[in-house]
């Protein structure tokens, strides 16, 4: 099975340049993220792909996104900074999901960890930072 869900992993990788997303949201509600971005998305970035999948059971989705390689837009960062806004503005604000599930916040939703974050949240994820993990851990920032 894992060797099967791997091979899902490598065939977006070679499809062009991949533009993944860890979310989660309520059961109820991700398969209508889903739908409402296979609606919106060929208006809002008609090059874009929508490879997704995950574990869907418990909430959660691998966003994968596919720009092709022979497009300029694969390699602009600004196109995927403004990608990547409109998923998570989409994802947080109309679906009250989370812009990261599973994986963590790492360097690429730190800034969205600053946007959506409660500051009580993040009060309380530096206090337990301090408690559990006194060390650096990477770039990421609680407070």
């Amino acid at each position: 099975m894992w060797s099967l869900r791997h091979a899902l992993s490598e065939g977006v990788k070679h499809s062009g340049k991949l533009i993944a997303f860890d979310l989660s949201f309520r059961r109820g509600d991700i398969m209508a993220f889903c739908d409402r971005m296979k609606a919106d998305m060929p208006q809002a970035f008609p090059e874009v792909t929508i490879c997704d999948f995950g574990h869907i059971g418990d909430g959660g989705v691998h966003f994968n996104l596919v720009v092709p390689k022979d497009s300029a837009s694969a390699s602009d960062t600004d196109f995927e900074r403004r990608l990547r806004d409109w998923v998570f503005a989409i994802a947080v604000q109309d679906f009250n999901g989370s812009f990261s599930a599973e994986h963590a916040i790492g360097r690429k939703n730190q800034a969205y960890y600053d946007l959506y974050t409660q500051q009580k949240i993040k009060d309380m994820a530096q206090g337990l930072k301090a408690i559990t993990s006194p060390g650096d851990l990477g770039a990421v920032r609680f407070g």
